[in-house]
């Protein structure tokens, strides 16, 4: 049976071990349609994905999966494109912040994900050994 939890702006529902946001918009499909076109058609239902649980991280994921799903998209992205997706360690916060940017669209979506520094470096070298 599943469980919901109202909130201000989400709808949480919990079915099993997992729990999901029903995000009333979702705002991770609005980022979705203005990077889509970054993706082959191929990758698209792996980068979006990803996508979601980067932004929805804090309740679907761990923190260093959620960093990881932000890396694999940013690799999923057309070379050209790569370039649009930042990461850098926020020391005063004890945070990664991970940045989409879409000059066109005037988008620029940020994530602070709760990391230690010694945390982030070890994700992105993990992730970067694994590529």
């Amino acid at each position: 049976m599943d469980n919901f939890n109202v909130g201000a702006n989400h709808l949480h529902h919990v079915q099993g071990d997992r729990l999901f946001d029903d995000e009333l918009p979702n705002e991770a499909d609005e980022i979705w349609g203005h990077i889509r076109e970054w993706f082959s058609p191929k990758l698209e239902p792996l980068a979006y994905e990803c996508l979601n649980d980067f932004y929805h991280g804090d309740l679907l994921v761990t923190p260093p999966e959620q960093l990881e799903s932000f890396l694999t998209l940013k690799s999923l992205a057309s070379q050209g494109h790569q370039n649009n997706f930042t990461t850098e360690y926020v020391r005063g916060m004890e945070a990664a912040e991970c940045t989409i940017i879409n000059a066109t669209h005037g988008l620029a979506e940020s994530v602070l994900i709760p990391l230690s520094e010694p945390e982030y470096l070890g994700s992105l070298a993990d992730f970067t050994a694994r590529r």
